[in-house]
């Protein structure tokens, strides 16, 4: 090998300190010129050197006298040459010229490890033995006790190196799978899983039309006198405490419900400290959590005290939507009977459901904020089927009965009469009033004097201290 790679030194690569011969000549001659300095590399006491401008330090080879070089050693010593270590002296090659075989080395000014723990004369200030210290620690640390080599000890640094990185992608992958995870639930639980999925993949949404679905709606009865007598919060924890409840039902069937857009109240006549408000909406949506837990269903949305909830979207299921919705109402009923507020144990919550089967469309409205939206008379009727019912009554359309019927369930339809709806006309409707096997207990509903109003609660159930405060709220304006 030739050039600044070559690793075989002859007398021509080098220049001897303190020589006065010229290397040129003959081999018999050159050798000649240059005895002093091959008797010490005889005698292993090394020689100092300059290769290229660069001092170096020659140290014979041991072992008995070396003829030829074989291709293999020089392949080993070019792989030598390559290792590089703050701890290992650079090898540069080696010397073979007038029979002699030695290790050229880079020149250590201070000399080897070996020499400055033999050499007793030599004093060392405090920085220099710590410097010492740390790197012996190192080479044991590489080493661990074992007669072996400096290559053998880095390959299993890397590869220890090489395990903990792969320890450590592995770890942070799984972190990132469960973050993933949680973000994946928090959008299922806004969105339809089918919808929520190609949103995060990027795919666009297209409205879906539906050829028959059943909605759900109910309202709480009395809700604004009921909030007029509490305080803020105490409204918040009514409206979570009835949610949770609502939730959990709804888990049980394959119905869909839609997001909560929060309480649209009048609070002006409240005359009272605004946690209380946010008491009463967190008991009654916990209770609406609780139903829907227990039941696989969606709710599609709740606007203040009112809850719509679907069947039959995203996902089709034949006419089993009329009767998914149909067990989830009576469930939801049989619950709201025992139901009680924490600030007003003694005041009923009422509701009124209403029940309607048909068609509609569905799609995703919004970008920043999306929500999976349900279009159609069908959800308009819906909601008219809630305001015109009663207390503690589901009432139900003449398009759901008939499918109910259909379903041969043993539900219990009575019939309501002509009632009137607005925008619709008059219609024949129903009451749903149990199932067979259904044996929830189920309130009873209040007998309303002829004239009577379906939305109010009476001021006769309301504790005696809360109407006086709503009182003296009122006198203060």
């Amino acid at each position: 090998m030739k050039g600044p790679n070559k690793i075989v030194l002859t007398m021509d690569d080098l220049t001897f300190i303190h020589t006065q011969s010229s290397n040129k000549g003959d081999e018999k001659q050159k050798c000649n010129s240059h005895v002093p300095f091959l008797l010490l590399l005889f005698n292993n006491q090394g020689l100092v050197a300059a290769v290229q401008g660069d001092w170096v330090w020659l140290k014979k080879f041991p072992g008995e006298k070396h003829t030829e070089i074989k291709p293999a050693t020089k392949t080993s010593f070019c792989k030598l040459r390559d290792l590089r270590h703050e701890n290992v002296n650079l090898f540069l090659g080696f010397f073979y010229d007038c029979g002699v075989f030695a290790i050229v080395s880079e020149h250590c000014s201070r000399g080897s490890l070996e020499d400055l723990i033999r050499n007793q004369d030599m004093k060392l200030d405090w920085m220099f033995k710590s410097s010492l210290l740390i790197d012996l620690i190192k080479f044991k640390n590489i080493n661990k006790g074992r007669k072996t080599n400096i290559i053998d000890s880095m390959l299993r640094m890397l590869e220890q190196y090489s395990s903990n990185l792969e320890d450590l992608i592995r770890e942070r992958t799984e972190e990132l799978e469960i973050e993933k995870q949680k973000t994946d639930k928090l959008l299922t639980q806004m969105l339809p899983p089918s919808v929520a999925q190609a949103l995060g993949m990027g795919t666009p949404v297209e409205p879906e039309y539906f050829e028959e679905v059943t909605l759900y709606f109910s309202d709480i009865v009395g809700f604004t006198t009921i909030s007029a007598m509490s305080e803020p919060i105490e409204v918040v924890d009514l409206l979570n405490d009835l949610y949770t409840l609502f939730d959990a039902i709804i888990g049980s069937h394959d119905v869909y419900k839609g997001i909560d857009t929060g309480e649209d109240l009048d609070t002006g006549e409240l005359g009272s400290e605004p946690i209380e408000v946010v008491d009463l909406l967190n008991d009654l949506y916990t209770l609406f959590d609780a139903i829907i837990g227990s039941h696989d269903v969606y709710k599609v949305e709740t606007i203040g005290d009112a809850y719509m909830v679907a069947s039959g979207l995203p996902h089709r299921n034949g006419n089993r939507h009329a009767g998914e919705i149909a067990n989830m109402s009576l469930d939801i009923l049989s619950a709201v009977g025992s139901f009680r507020m924490r600030h007003m144990p003694d005041v009923p919550i009422r509701i009124r459901i209403g029940l309607h089967s048909g068609p509609c469309v569905a799609g995703v409205v919004g970008l920043t904020m999306p929500r999976y939206c349900l279009f159609g008379d069908t959800v308009n009727t819906a909601s008219r089927m809630e305001s015109t019912g009663l207390p503690y009554r589901i009432h139900v359309n003449i398009r759901t009965v008939t499918i109910l019927h259909s379903l041969k369930e043993g539900f219990k339809l009575d019939v309501r009469g002509k009632t009137e709806l607005k925008g619709k006309g008059v219609e024949d409707t129903y009451w749903l009033g149990g199932r067979g096997g259904f044996n929830k207990p189920i309130p009873t509903p209040p007998d309303l004097q002829p004239g009577a109003s379906n939305h109010g609660i009476s001021l006769d159930e309301i504790p005696e201290d809360r109407r006086k405060k709503l009182e003296k709220a009122r006198q203060n304006k």
